[in-house]
């Protein structure tokens, strides 16, 4: 399930335009990954993955999963990873850009 969710996160911010590897040395760092595991899933499940972003905040945020079988609707797991902005050149963290951050408008804020 955690490489999934990996995936999950990977094609979400893709269809953003955003690349997690470093652009102009600064990238995307996961911090920490939870997982709430509701119901089995088997091999060759076919599973949904609902993906969104919550809690900006100066350097970083949650990306959160919601992840079900469509066939029958069950609730499978729900996860939350959170994500930090990190420079390569200076092997620091670093706030979010500005770019960013202007794709999730809508997003709340965390002081």
């Amino acid at each position: 399930m955690i490489s999934m969710i990996s995936e999950a996160r990977a094609r979400f911010l893709f269809e953003f335009g955003i690349t997690e590897a470093a652009s102009e040395g600064v990238g995307i760092i996961v911090t920490d990954l939870a997982t709430t595991y509701k119901a089995e899933a088997h091999a060759r499940d076919q599973l949904l993955f609902e993906v969104g972003v919550m809690d900006f905040n100066t350097y970083g945020g949650d990306i959160t999963f919601r992840i079900t079988r469509p066939a029958d609707g069950t609730l499978v797991a729900m996860a939350k990873s959170g994500f930090v902005f990190f420079n390569y050149s200076s092997s620091q963290v670093t706030p979010m850009p500005e770019a960013f951050r202007n794709k999730f408008p809508k997003v709340n804020w965390l002081s």
